[in-house]
């Protein structure tokens, strides 16, 4: 009933399609709460042989936060753990890397619209671009200027890329959040939802015009130091609100945790952002192009 919920959402299955188009060959292709039609050729043993496999410790990462004794925690863990035996295969849960396109590709998918969003001529069309941005993993500084760019780009009203969509006339809303980096690999994407039917190409036309504009002219001095002086506050102040912050931390690290296995790798690197962003200040103030060759 859930599931069923979700595909009968029009956003939900833009997204959907969004990122089955952008990783078709590892498992993000795939529904991570399942399609409702194959859901009932589900049998109870492929679920459990399936659960055993990869909701086992020996597919965790456990994560401690607090001055609490060490002594205590290794107990504390010892007592959930004891119990379980550690598979003599353990489960293949790499997420593989999905290469990069050498041209674009476009995909259409119909939604389920009311008679009026159906009616000839309505606008209720939904675009959106979508970009893979790496197959290697970022560098801490590169990581840095792709969360800057996406300020410039998307991060406010008057933001250069989200000012030119929105106030294009040729869609109801904005869709698409810029910058996704939660997956083992970078996404950016953008459109506009309530487009009418002949408006289509012109909302891919806006964007890939105005990216190529910014990756030529680049930004205003005053909105670069802006978006950086926006970066190094949220990163020095880590006010996560309600949110318990040791569980903010352990899902900044979470990425690199899961994805990187290069040698080398630190976990708590990503928490250490003190050397990338004084290095991406320095070649800020150097006039080097930073943000040009990302776009």
């Amino acid at each position: 009933n859930e599931m069923k919920g979700v595909y009968s959402s029009p956003d939900s299955l833009l997204y959907r399609a969004a990122q089955q188009a952008t990783f078709p060959d590892n498992t993000y292709a795939k529904d991570s709460g399942g399609d409702p039609d194959a859901i009932v050729e589900l049998t109870f043993d492929q679920f459990k042989r399936f659960h055993d496999a990869y909701y086992h410790p020996s597919n965790s990462r456990i994560f401690f936060y607090g001055d609490d004794p060490l002594e205590a925690r290794l107990d504390l863990l010892d007592s959930y753990l004891a119990p379980f035996t550690a598979p003599a295969t353990p489960a293949a849960s790499r997420i593989e890397t999905q290469a990069k396109f050498a041209t674009p590709r476009r995909v259409v998918e119909r939604f389920p619209a009311s008679a009026d969003e159906a009616a000839p001529g309505a606008p209720s069309h939904m675009v959106m671009l979508n970009w893979l941005l790496n197959e290697k993993p970022l560098s801490p500084v590169d990581e840095l200027a792709l969360t800057v760019l996406d300020e410039l780009l998307m991060g406010t009203r008057t933001a250069t890329l989200y000012k030119a969509m929105a106030e294009s006339g040729l869609g109801a809303a904005v869709v698409g959040g810029g910058v996704s980096d939660e997956l083992k690999q970078a996404t950016f994407s953008v459109g506009l939802k309530g487009v009418a039917k002949e408006d289509v190409p012109k909302v891919e036309a806006l964007a890939l015009e105005t990216l190529a504009a910014a990756a030529k002219d680049g930004f205003e001095a005053d909105a670069v130091e802006a978006a950086v002086n926006t970066l190094e506050f949220q990163l020095r102040e880590m006010n996560t609100g309600g949110f318990p912050k040791g569980l903010a931390f352990m899902l900044s690290m979470l990425p690199r945790w899961i994805y990187r296995d290069d040698e080398g790798a630190n976990v708590a690197d990503a928490l250490r952002f003190e050397a990338p962003l004084a290095e991406l200040k320095t070649k800020l103030a150097s006039g080097e192009k930073v943000f040009e060759p990302l776009l």
